[in-house]
């Protein structure tokens, strides 16, 4: 009986230390927006495809990253993290090579990987949200580059026409939105440097928000408005 026990609660440990949210695996990913090194990711032309998909078999785990308009995946082995949405890209990546390449496609890759494509970004944070009729990922790497996802392919890509500002930057009371006139609501999503949901507005309909709160930081801010575009800004609360 005795050995029983510690089989049992081996294999109780054994799946907890690869415990992560099942949504992570239970969607493909496709591109929506990004940033690498200040600069924001645009895809060649709007029906470009980029999908992110995760794969679980332990002990083995898999992120693999196919741009389907190129016929071309990459793909490489992941830790995670047990009690966190955190984890590690295990060395460079391999794959695929396709049928075309643009630049969007490297800028992509290095958001997970340096210049070279050999050492990962680690570690990467990820969250992801439910508004109601799509689910959203937020990948965060270590040097503060970010990559979004939304579980479905939008028609019409759109996202750099969203043109919001927030003023003041650093804040340290009142945050202002002087274009949200331009849709009908946003929500509003406030994220650490590790990737933690510190903050978070639905369906905001005025012009500011405050945060004094808020310890003073670097932070993420996430908009999103009704016709699902989304922005991503780097916040500083003083």
């Amino acid at each position: 009986m005795r050995n029983v026990i510690l089989i049992v609660l081996a294999v109780l440990v054994y799946h907890s230390s690869y415990a992560q949210d099942p949504r992570l695996y239970d969607n493909n990913w496709y591109f929506a927006s990004g940033e690498l090194n200040g600069v924001t990711l645009e895809p060649p032309f709007p029906s470009f495809v980029t999908i992110l998909t995760f794969n679980s078999n332990p002990p083995f785990e898999e992120i693999l990253i196919d741009y389907v308009t190129c016929e071309e995946t990459h793909g490489s082995t992941l830790i995670y993290n047990p009690t966190e949405n955190i984890f590690n890209i295990q060395g460079g990546f391999g794959g695929l090579v396709g049928t075309c390449t643009y630049n969007f496609m490297y800028d992509h890759l290095e958001v997970y990987w340096d210049d070279d494509l050999d050492v990962p970004k680690n570690p990467f944070n990820y969250t992801i949200i439910d508004d109601g009729n799509y689910l959203q990922l937020t990948i965060f790497n270590g040097n503060g580059d970010h990559v979004v996802y939304n579980n479905f392919q939008l028609s019409i890509v759109d996202f750099d026409v969203l043109s919001f500002s927030i003023h003041p930057n650093p804040v340290k009371d009142e945050l202002f939105f002087p274009h949200i006139s331009d849709s009908d609501y946003l929500d509003v999503f406030i994220f650490d440097l590790h990737g933690k949901l510190v903050k978070s507005i639905n369906h905001l309909n005025s012009e500011s928000i405050n945060l004094q709160d808020l310890q003073a930081g670097l932070y993420f801010i996430r908009l999103n408005d009704n016709l699902g575009r989304t922005v991503i800004k780097k916040l500083t609360k003083s």
